[in-house]
């Protein structure tokens, strides 16, 4: 499925052909950190759905940029 090595995956959940939610699974099963990057807070961000969520509205490049490190040095 991945023939490249990933440190997190950036998940946008309002795609235009449907929702990253659908990604969820695969993602998940690769073991990958996964931070929601999403117009609003999703109503199903939980702890163990996702790993940040960030809303863009509501977050900085720094703040963005931090939270993904974060993530990174996590895995």
């Amino acid at each position: 499925l991945v023939d490249e090595d990933f440190d997190l995956v950036l998940l946008d959940i309002n795609l235009p052909d449907g929702t990253g939610l659908d990604l969820l699974p695969d993602i998940r099963a690769l073991k990958y950190p996964v931070a929601v990057f999403s117009e609003n807070e999703p109503s199903h961000a939980t702890p163990d759905v996702f790993d940040a969520t960030i809303v863009k509205s509501q977050t900085t490049r720094a703040g963005l940029l931090k939270t993904l490190l974060d993530l990174t040095k996590a895995a």
